[in-house]
């Protein structure tokens, strides 16, 4: 009996050694200091820190890759995804996404989109929709994107990432930009250029929402849970917390 003790403990036990722990390959677009960037090839920043708080306040290890932001409906819809931040931004809604994902209806984060430009500049108008004869930077995203969210494209628009975007309105390589105030006033610290950006007319709020496969949730049993999970955080403010680490909001 002694013998056959340990190989039947073995065979009762390796199903608990061998389990591993829920995971979700989470894709987040674009590599935007500090809303999402590497560290050493390590996922930094508030968006994957936010969300890697949800997933591990639930038990499940999130695995964060950046790509660009225009693959990222593409490898949720192709499976190599389970979930990513998703804009919704003035005519953009949630229901505008595929039907495969479920969009928790409470944002991770919101900023606010504004016309700016350099403080010494007189020739720009206080609104967006008078800007055809300027040279006007847009984060990349793509002029079909900012044409279904309603924001007016000038002809002269300059494609580019946000911060090469905000130094060439410090350097008036360009007359102007659309962009988030909150990463205006990041760049502004930490590139020493405090006051020499001006903010004009606001454009939009711009809200990213947790979007994750229904698929995934169905798998982990875990259909509305991640939702819930995210309301509660917010509510207890530490969403604002990580928010304050990189931003250092009030």
């Amino acid at each position: 009996m002694k013998l056959l003790a340990w190989p039947l403990l073995i065979v009762l036990l390796s199903p608990l050694v061998s389990a591993e722990p829920l995971s979700v390959r989470y894709v987040q677009g674009g590599s935007i200091e500090p809303f999402s960037y590497r560290v050493n090839g390590v996922a930094k920043g508030v968006l994957p820190d936010i969300v890697s708080l949800v997933f591990s306040s639930l038990g499940v290890e999130a695995h964060t890759r950046l790509i660009p932001e225009s693959r990222t409906l593409f490898e949720i819809i192709n499976n190599r995804a389970d979930a990513t931040a998703v804009l919704v931004l003035r005519n953009i809604t949630i229901e505008d996404y595929p039907e495969i994902l479920t969009v928790c209806p409470n944002p991770l984060f919101v900023s606010k989109v504004y016309l700016i430009w350099h403080s010494d500049t007189q020739l720009i108008p206080g609104k967006i929709y008078d800007l055809d004869k300027y040279r006007v930077g847009i984060w990349n995203s793509g002029r079909g994107f900012l044409q279904k969210a309603g924001v007016p494209t000038a002809e002269r628009l300059k494609f580019q990432d946000a911060e090469n975007m905000f130094k060439s309105v410090v350097s008036r390589r360009i007359d102007a930009a659309i962009m988030s105030w909150d990463h205006v006033e990041f760049l502004s610290k930490r590139l020493g250029v405090e006051g020499q950006v001006q903010k004009g007319q606001f454009v939009s709020d711009l809200y990213l929402h947790l979007a994750v496969t229904d698929s995934w949730l169905a798998e982990g049993g875990l259909v509305g849970q991640v939702c819930e999970k995210v309301s509660e955080l917010k509510q207890a403010g530490e969403f604002h917390t990580i928010i304050d680490h990189y931003l250092g909001q009030k």
